[in-house]
């Protein structure tokens, strides 16, 4: 059976989107038909809380101790064919354990390795450049850093870059991502700015499906769904399953390279 594919969110910037793209980009793979992982790798826990996870075992456990298998920690959500590994304020404390550790950057892929059940898992990364982000991007197949329309979001993509500048050295291979821009108001004179720069800056990194700041993407959390599902034809929900195609193009592309290359 072949292995899930691994789509990291990440921005080392917080209140960038990195949640509610990870939540959407999940709704618009289930419409395609997909089995879908949810990590929440970040100690705030914001993607649990999302689908108001209980205490219990999650990425904490499954990281920390040898015996904890993926399988144990895999929690149902509202929804068919989404799951979820759940964060707690433990993972904050991961850092420091780990740091002394032989191969601490490869535990989260060898974790992650057995759940062939899936189509793709989605890691909603930690803003911090840690031990999990890390893990995080070794193992991933793709990189999607989400970016708010607002001048010091934008400022901090070039750290988010050099990071996986590192990763792709370390690792041996390319990380193929796409930035996409979110909570864009077209009324403002920041975000249009925001927007330009990011046009300018990153031509060829930038997806071309900017995500619109919508109220239907709260209603979504509170009811626990993703935004597709409360409202199809909405701007955020239309602008999300352009983005999923557009990911699932890219990622395809980078698979088909990697077999190439292998061959």
């Amino acid at each position: 059976m072949a292995r899930a594919r691994i789509w990291a969110v990440a921005n080392q910037k917080g209140g960038v989107g990195k949640t509610t793209t990870s939540v959407s980009v999940a709704g618009g793979l289930l419409q395609r038909g997909f089995r879908v992982l949810l990590v929440d790798l970040d100690p705030h826990a914001s993607l649990s809380l999302y689908f108001g996870a209980a205490p219990g075992p999650g990425v904490h456990d499954l990281i920390s101790t040898a015996r904890t298998q993926a399988g144990d920690c895999l929690r149902d959500t509202p929804l068919d064919a989404l799951q979820l590994l759940c964060a707690d304020a433990r993972l904050a404390t991961l850092d420091r354990s780990l740091l002394q550790q032989a191969g601490a950057a490869a535990v989260l892929g060898r974790k992650l390795a057995p759940l062939s059940q899936f189509d793709y898992i989605l890691l909603d990364c930690p803003p911090t450049l840690g031990v999990l982000l890390v893990s995080a991007l070794a193992c991933a197949d793709l990189l999607l850093m989400p970016t708010q329309t607002e001048p010091m979001a934008v400022r901090a993509v070039d750290g988010m870059l050099r990071s996986r500048a590192l990763i792709e050295k370390s690792r041996g291979s390319a990380l193929p991502g796409r930035i996409v821009a979110t909570l864009f108001d077209r009324r403002t004179r920041a975000g249009c700015d925001s927007l330009r720069q990011l046009e300018r800056s990153y031509p060829e990194l930038l997806s071309d499906h900017c995500i619109p700041v919508d109220t239907q993407l709260r209603e979504a959390s509170r009811l626990q769904t993703t935004v597709d599902r409360l409202d199809a034809h909405g701007r955020a929900a239309v602008a999300y399953r352009l983005l999923t195609e557009e990911l699932l193009a890219l990622d395809r592309d980078a698979a088909g390279k990697a077999v190439a290359d292998a061959a």
